[in-house]
C-alpha cells in the first residue's frame, strides 16, 4: 500500500460561495417586493372599481383609506399584503377591513345604552370579495414580475 496525500487548496471557493448566497438571499428579497407591489396595485385598483371614495382624505383621520393595503416585510421567502392597516394615533385604515366581509351587521347599543333587541343593519354585499379578486387577477403578472426581477437582480450580480 502506498500512502496517497491530496492537498486542495482554497482559490476563495468559500468566499466565492458566500457571496453566491448573499447575493441570491438579496435577489429573492428583492423579487418577494416586487411581486408584493404588483399585488398592492392590484387590489388598489379593485377598490377604486368599487365606488368607495378610498383616495379622498377625511378631516377626521391623518390619512387615507386606501392606505390600508399595506404588505410585510419579506421573511422566510414568503411576504404578506394585507388590508388591515396600521395602528397609528389617527389613523382611519382600519376601516377598510370591514368593507370585505359580508357578515350581517347589528346595532347593539345606541348612545351607551344597550339595547334590548339588536337592530339589524345589512350587509356591506356591494363591496365584498375586492380584496380576494384583486389578489387572484395580480397572480399571473406577480410572478411574471418576481421572475424578472430575479433574472435582472442574478444578472447584474454576475455579469457586471
Amino acid at each position: 500500500m502506498s500512502n496517497a496525500k491530496f492537498i486542495i487548496e482554497d482559490f476563495g471557493l468559500h468566499d466565492s460561495l458566500q457571496n453566491v448566497l448573499k447575493t441570491m438571499e438579496r435577489a429573492e428579497k428583492s423579487a418577494l417586493r416586487k411581486g408584493a407591489s404588483v399585488q398592492r396595485k392590484s387590489v388598489k385598483d379593485a377598490v377604486k372599481a368599487t365606488g368607495l371614495r378610498v383616495t379622498s382624505k377625511n378631516s377626521n383621520f391623518t390619512d387615507r383609506l386606501i392606505d390600508a393595503i399595506r404588505s410585510s416585510k419579506p421573511s422566510n421567502g414568503s411576504i404578506k399584503t394585507h388590508i388591515l392597516g396600521t395602528r397609528k394615533k389617527g389613523s382611519g385604515t382600519y376601516r377598510l377591513r370591514f368593507f370585505e366581509s359580508s357578515k350581517k351587521r347589528y346595532q347593539t347599543k345606541v348612545n351607551g345604552k344597550q339595547l334590548k333587541k339588536k337592530r339589524y343593519l345589512g350587509t356591506l354585499s356591494k363591496y365584498n370579495g375586492f380584496f380576494a379578486a384583486g389578489i387572484n387577477a395580480a397572480e399571473p403578472e406577480a410572478i411574471k414580475a418576481m421572475d424578472l426581477a430575479l433574472e435582472k437582480y442574478i444578472e447584474k450580480a454576475f455579469y457586471g
